[in-house]
């Protein structure tokens, strides 16, 4: 020791400390204090920043003792910290570092003084390693960290490595706690490079349903769930997908799993899935591996530790044993007890790890005595073929009985939780009059040291996991001891707190920081609410709950889950449990989530109208200025899908008028974009253009990131929606498509799916399409079908079907077109989404008479005029009455040419009323060839030429391609040169 530390003394004098570019490297291992990595091999490690800090400064002072205070005055300066926080950290870098592996030791502990780095250092000047090395895990992955290194499972990895490469469905078999799940993680990363889009890892663990296989499927995916059946936009998504799928934990929801993996298979030809379960799921196309337990020595009297070290089972339990007592090492001498004592633990994994944690407590040979005593009675069932779970039970229950009353009461605590959860939260549920917050962090620091509580210090916050096993057997014991019932009612409020913190930190981290952090709380989040509803419940609990989850639910655009759960809330609350003004703002919040939620996963209805009503009127007795906002808007949507456009406009009025006393100056912005977007719909383009464009000038960019989506749809983006479609109508449909184009790159700038949905479906498809850029149309087209598959974007979702009949048909394709066109405009009027509704039948219309289908298109025209009649539809009723004029004259009936002329002219008068070119010049077109029909082409030729000479961009577009095509056939035409 006093070498190392004289070399160390000496490159840290001579260099004045580690320098920018100097690595501190020592065994496998190369520290880069300056950058906060640790390699090994090359390979970046995943160290908490605190426990970085902690092995750099061990590592500097090599060779010599470092007093515990010391450690914390350097790490944690100015700040007064738990001595169990050291503890936690350095037993993070003993399992980073594989301390005790192959009798390698770098950090001792002496008694009584402090922490001692015992390896030889050396210093080098270069860093060897590019920036690049230390990237993280791909995106496209999102499998668990592995803290521990996976030992003796290397021909298993190969086995089912090469399985896969075979076959496409492979489910490793085992019973629990012989390490199915870490194998399969073991061989993921090693097959991430075959799937382009890469591994996705999906827990089903937390489920106590089998009906949400599928909800959890879609979600591990990152799709947003908005329908009772999210099975179909999961296929959906993946039919054009390159990647390996690791499905875990499948024995207890396993019918509902074997029927996902058939569907999913079947669907996608490129997607592979890997499972685990304690049973095969006998579905079609599964490979099962059986997983055999560690390897251990035919015999032990007299082997060596050199021997038995060649076996998986002993590798375990001495790199365990050697992470948790400095003392323990592996020798001739006691290596003969440990093989005796692995195989009575028949080589499980957990049952070894768990049996290793005590050595620090009994040593090895009286472990193995006190193991003999309590399996005694399972050695004996396991010759009558008892189950092979119930040898794990024992263990576990062995090492139950090992824990002090407080550990056991506090891992009993902790069970109750589904997820990972934090050291804040496990305090919130286990400390007691009885068990204050000190010695419940102290028992939490026991449990991770004795291997029954899994602490993960790599990422921002320190998080904590219970073994799926050893939740199970908690809980059990939770339930035996009568205090289920108690400790579901504070896992329900913490879940409550975490909730309002979440909604408080949304405006302070990024969103992939905020996702990561509160994301994975969705299955706490719903064994809460279960709770709550159950007889043993509290209605006032999930009041508070489902009003608590409204923004994540929103923010992970799970609308569905949403709708469900504010509805069910509603329902079981009493009338008394309104009565608090708290309670009030909950049940405001509730009835807003509730409508808001509804117009996405259900369409119109009279419930989102009753809802938002109730909830602007509670809004209003709280004078609540931005629930009244969120009400009326809602309210204002709804109207505006059913294509009540009179109605929708005096509400735009209402939301200006309670915007007006808002603090916030774009509230008032919103409102003239809604009144601007009514007005269009209206007919009346230039008041429109007027107050859009006013709207976009003025519009300040929100600080807040919850401003930006506080009307579900980021501001900026809802205002360019309208405006291309004015563009378009007055004569621009260059700048109508790169204000469309605009609006799309803006919502994915945001990276919010409701914004980008309504980008896509609301003014890119329909722009392109009705400029006639059919490859731009494709393009957004398939992003559209992609994006809704995706999050489950209901109406959105039969838009994309119907813009891809469009442009089949568009294409020649008028039989596979038309069809798909009728198809999604039926679920479109099942669902009562009207937005637009009536313009997507007058161009089916006009298909069916392309088709030769005139008097079908007749029948449809009909109905679309007999609608923009009703809804004062006037943007679009001189297209209207054009196409009904074209399909006059297609079927050919008497007086057609007569009354189709009848129809132009009050097309043209219709459309130069509120100066929409597009469809002067659609109609100018019409009419200049019926003219040419009937021999009188000179005044619709000029007429023709008259209007063609107001466009000043455009002209590669098929309307104004074709104008010029007619008026160069005919050259006598009065006007701008052509």
């Amino acid at each position: 020791m006093t070498n190392v530390a004289a070399r160390v003394s000496k490159i840290t004098t001579d260099l004045g400390g580690p320098q920018p570019d100097t690595i501190l490297s020592f065994g496998p291992f190369r520290l880069a204090p300056l950058r906060k990595a640790l390699f090994e091999n090359e390979c970046p490690l995943r160290l908490r920043s605190r426990a970085l800090d902690i092995l750099t400064l061990l590592v500097r002072r090599a060779g010599g003792v470092v007093t515990k205070e010391e450690i914390i005055r350097e790490v944690w300066p100015d700040t007064f910290v738990e001595e169990t926080n050291l503890r936690v950290n350095i037993a993070a870098i003993r399992k980073a570092l594989g301390d005790g592996r192959d009798g390698r030791r770098y950090i001792v502990n002496i008694p009584g003084r402090g922490y001692c780095f015992t390896a030889p250092v050396s210093c080098l000047n270069v860093a060897p390693f590019s920036e690049a090395k230390i990237a993280s895990t791909p995106s496209a992955s999102n499998l668990p960290t592995r803290i521990t290194r996976v030992i003796g499972r290397d021909d298993v990895v190969a086995t089912v490595s090469e399985l896969l490469a075979e076959h496409r469905f492979v489910t490793i078999v085992g019973p629990g706690g012989i390490g199915k799940t870490t194998v399969a993680l073991a061989i993921a990363p090693k097959l991430a490079s075959r799937y382009e889009h890469g591994v996705r890892f999906i827990d089903l663990a937390p489920l106590a349903d089998s009906q949400l296989v599928s909800t959890a499927f879609a979600s591990a995916l990152g799709l947003s769930i908005t329908s009772d059946n999210p099975l179909p936009s999961t296929i959906a998504y993946l039919q054009d997908k390159s990647m390996l799928i690791l499905l875990d934990n499948c024995e207890h929801v396993i019918g509902s799993a074997a029927s996902l993996t058939e569907d999913v298979l079947k669907a996608a030809p490129n997607i592979s899935i890997l499972a685990t379960s304690r049973e095969a799921m006998r579905a079609e196309g599964e490979w099962i591996h059986h997983l055999a337990p560690m390897d251990l020595p035919k015999s032990e009297p007299g082997i060596t530790a050199e021997f038995a070290l060649k076996f998986s089972a002993v590798q375990l339990f001495a790199e365990r044993a050697s992470a948790v007592s400095d003392s323990f090492e592996l020798s001739d001498e006691n290596a003969s007890v440990v093989v005796g004592l692995c195989r009575r633990l028949d080589g499980l994994p957990l049952a070894i790890e768990l049996a290793a944690a005590r050595v620090n407590l009994f040593g090895a040979e009286a472990l193995a005595a006190r193991l003999d005593d309590r399996l005694l009675l399972l050695s004996e069932g396991r010759r009558t073929a008892l189950p092979r779970h119930q040898t794990l039970y024992a263990t576990l229950d062995w090492s139950y009985d090992l824990l002090t009353e407080d550990e056991q009461a506090i891992l009993r605590a902790i069970s109750i939780f589904k997820a990972a959860f934090s050291m804040e939260s496990a305090m919130s549920v286990a400390t007691t009059d009885h068990l204050c917050k000190d010695a419940c962090m102290d028992g939490l620091a026991s449990l991770s040291e004795k291997s029954l509580l899994q602490i993960d210090v790599t990422g921002p916050t320190i998080r904590c996991r219970l073994l799926d096993s050893t939740r199970a057997y908690a809980l059990a014991k939770l339930r035996d001891a009568g205090d289920l019932c108690l400790l579901s009612c504070r896992h329900a409020e913490r879940i409550v707190e975490l909730l309002i913190q979440a909604e408080e930190d949304w405006d302070e981290i990024s969103t992939p920081e905020w996702v990561a952090l509160y994301g994975p709380m969705i299955d706490d989040i719903r064994a809460a609410l279960r709770w709550s509803l159950s007889p043993e419940g509290n209605g006032q609990l999930v009041v508070k709950l489902a009003a608590a989850a409204i923004p994540l639910w929103m923010h992970l655009s799970l609308l569905n889950e949403c709708r469900e759960s504010v509805c069910t809330a509603l329902n079981r609350a009493d009338d008394a449990s309104w009565l608090s003004v708290n309670n009030t703002h909950r049940r405001m919040r509730l009835l807003a989530a509730s409508g808001l939620s509804m117009i996405y996963t259900k369409g119109p209805g009279p419930q989102i109208e009753e809802a938002l009503n109730m909830a602007f009127a509670l809004a209003t007795s709280l004078g609540d200025t931005d629930y009244q906002l969120r009400a009326v808007w809602g309210l204002f949507v709804a109207t505006f899908n059913e294509g009540n456009f009179p109605t929708a406009l005096g509400r735009a009025e209402i939301f200006r008028r309670v915007a007006a006393t808002s603090s916030n100056p774009n509230d008032l912005k919103a409102g003239n974009r809604l009144l601007g977007f009514a007005l269009h719909m209206l007919g009346r383009q230039s008041e429109a253009r007027e107050y859009v464009e006013g709207m976009l000038r003025s519009y300040v960019v929100p600080t807040r990131r919850s401003d930006h989506v506080r009307f579900q749809y980021d501001q900026r983006v809802a205002a360019r929606v309208p405006l291309s479609a004015i563009l378009f109508l007055q004569g621009y449909s260059d700048q109508a498509m790169e204000n469309a184009t605009r609006a799309v790159e803006e919502a994915q700038s945001i990276n919010h799916a409701l914004s980008l949905g309504y980008a896509l479906s609301t003014t890119a498809c329909p722009t392109a399409l009705l400029t006639g850029d059919l490859t731009t149309a494709e393009r957004y087209v398939s992003m559209l079908t992609g994006h809704c598959a995706a999050h489950g974007l209901g109406p959105w979702r039969a838009w994309g079907r119907y813009f891809e009949g469009l442009l089949a048909a568009r294409r020649g394709q008028f039989a596979s077109g038309i069809q798909g066109m009728a198809a999604a405009l039926d679920e479109l009027k099942t669902t009562g989404f009207g937005l637009r509704y009536t313009f997507l039948l007058a161009e089916y219309a006009d298909l069916l008479g392309k088709a030769g289908r005139a008097n079908d298109g007749l029948t449809v025209i009909d109905e679309a005029l007999s609608r923009c009649e009703r809804g004062q539809e006037g943007w679009c009723l001189p297209e209207i009455l054009r196409i009904k004029g074209e399909l006059l004259l297609q079927a050919e009936t008497a007086n057609s040419s007569e009354l189709a002329e009848e129809l132009f002219r009050s097309s043209l008068e219709k459309a130069r009323a509120h100066r929409m070119r597009a469809w002067e010049l659609r109609t100018a077109i019409s009419l200049a060839k019926l003219s040419l029909t009937q021999k009188g082409e000179a005044d619709a030729l000029t007429l023709l030429s008259s209007i063609y000479s107001e466009f000043t961009e455009g002209f590669d577009s098929p309307d104004l391609v074709q104008a010029r095509d007619l008026l160069k056939l005919h050259p006598n035409h009065i006007g701008r040169p052509i």
